[in-house]
């Protein structure tokens, strides 16, 4: 029977100190700022933790809703990407599609954050960066108004 290599399995090399190579490289997309024609949402990248060097792509949708002619308040979804605390970003094509989805159906803004990432950073981390997304937009009291973000 043949020893099973975890290392191996997820694409990574353990480095002396602690820390991991990771052999694959994941496909990103940009964050789009700018409201394009056939975009169903705007998205930016912002910093939430200066120290921890957390960030997050925040996500609206191009259409929003109205009612009286006032723009209706969206909801605020918080997305946390897969990966296994160990791949991974907002950046991410699959989570950054999914964010984009999310926040144009539902219609509402979604806040992905880009968590500090397993061995370099021992849980409970990764947690302690998703708190911190939630303080931040409590803290700037995000209310996006407008269709474009500058």
């Amino acid at each position: 029977m043949s020893k099973f290599d975890p290392y191996e399995h997820l694409n990574i090399r353990l480095n002396p100190d602690g820390t991991v190579t990771r052999l694959i490289n994941f496909p990103t997309a940009d964050a789009n700022p700018e409201a394009l024609q056939g975009n169903p949402t705007v998205s930016k990248d912002v910093t939430i933790n200066l120290e921890t060097k957390v960030w997050a792509r925040i996500y609206l949708p191009t259409k929003l809703p109205s009612n009286d002619n006032t723009v209706a308040r969206l909801p605020i979804i918080f997305y946390f990407h897969g990966g296994r605390f160990i791949f991974y970003t907002p950046a991410n094509v699959m989570a950054h599609q999914a964010c984009s989805t999310l926040a144009s159906e539902i219609p509402a803004v979604v806040v992905s954050v880009n968590y500090r990432h397993a061995p370099e950073h021992r849980l409970p981390a990764q947690y302690e960066d998703a708190v911190d997304a939630i303080h931040w937009v409590k803290k700037t009291g995000f209310r996006p108004a407008r269709r474009k973000m500058a």
